[in-house]
């Protein structure tokens, strides 16, 4: 199928290099060039084509995204043994954890998201799908079937009783903020990358960055949304502590200087990516159902997250918000 798509004359080495936590990802190679292969984790066709409009038209606007090869019938994914595949060149640059992250990095980011979002505001967005955002019903059926699991494993790790305060700490916080949450009024007013953070960025040596990838969840929402959401996994992935606060600042500091942004405007932003994140249950459903190791890290992440963003909702907006 490779050879055929994609006029190669071999493929060798194909061969799997793990994923992301919602894809699978592989390497090939031809004659005289690398590539990586991504298995999409979706198999809804105008999802698909989302993301492949997504791409299209950030490369358009400039932003260097690592952008899929099209295949002979000028498309950019194909359909196999039921699922989406897309070939992308193979890209080497460097990787950084969150720890690492320096007050620099993480001016490069905010200076790239005010890009990416000044392209996006220009996009058509009619044949885009929005973001979906929660729904309240299904929260508490998840919540259900995951107590439900808890009880009946023959036997509990840490990472397992942290998943189920998880739930139980969102569920208090949807009770206690059930008024407030259903008055939120955000507005789709962006084409967003969807999954603007450390993990999706190359830099170059010199600190300035390479390319940015993975857009499988590009999307019209508001780029007050994706502009906390990054914020705080950017900044606060890996502890919740002033240093943090001086990273998100710089964060926060350098996109409002390419990308203005009211107080009003980032809080409702902030406030609608924490209404949205406290009712997500698919790392503890990867934990508590599925047995899932290689969600463990990212699960401790969230219980820190799940915490302070319960404790500090209401405050949130002023800490981070800089005084410009």
């Amino acid at each position: 199928m490779l050879k055929e798509l994609y006029r190669l004359e071999s493929v060798a080495d194909l061969h799997s290099i793990g994923g992301g936590y919602t894809t699978e990802n592989f390497l090939f190679t031809d004659t005289e060039h690398s590539f990586f292969l991504k298995r999409y984790n979706t198999t809804n066709t105008q999802r698909i084509h989302d993301i492949t409009v997504a791409y299209d038209r950030f490369a358009q606007g400039g932003i260097p995204v690592i952008e899929p090869i099209k295949n002979i019938q000028s498309e950019a994914s194909f359909f196999l043994d039921d699922a989406w595949w897309g070939v992308f060149p193979f890209v080497e640059g460097i990787s950084k954890p969150s720890h690492e992250l320096t007050v620099q990095d993480v001016q490069e980011l905010g200076s790239m998201l005010a890009r990416i979002h000044r392209v996006g505001q220009t996009c058509p967005r009619q044949d885009i799908q929005a973001i979906s955002l929660w729904n309240k019903e299904i929260f508490t059926s998840e919540r259900r079937l995951l107590e439900y699991t808890y009880a009946h494993l023959p036997n509990t790790q840490e990472v397992d009783r942290m998943a189920l305060e998880n739930i139980r700490l969102q569920d208090q916080f949807l009770s206690e903020h059930a008024s407030f949450i259903k008055g939120l009024r955000p507005i789709n007013d962006s084409l967003i990358h969807g999954d603007f953070t450390h993990s999706n960025i190359f830099f170059h040596p010199d600190g300035q960055i390479k390319a940015t990838y993975d857009l499988d969840k590009a999307c019209i929402a508001p780029r007050s949304y994706e502009l906390a959401r990054s914020t705080l996994i950017i900044c606060f992935d890996h502890a919740w502590d002033e240093t943090s606060f001086v990273l998100a600042d710089a964060f926060l500091r350098s996109y409002l200087k390419e990308e203005p942004m009211s107080k009003d405007a980032f809080q409702l932003g902030l406030h609608t990516y924490i209404a949205n994140f406290m009712h997500m249950t698919w790392l503890e459903k990867k934990v508590l159902l599925y047995r899932s190791a290689r969600h463990e890290k990212l699960l401790r992440s969230s219980h820190v997250r799940v915490k302070h963003l319960a404790e500090e909702f209401l405050t949130l907006p002023d800490r981070l918000y800089p005084s410009l």
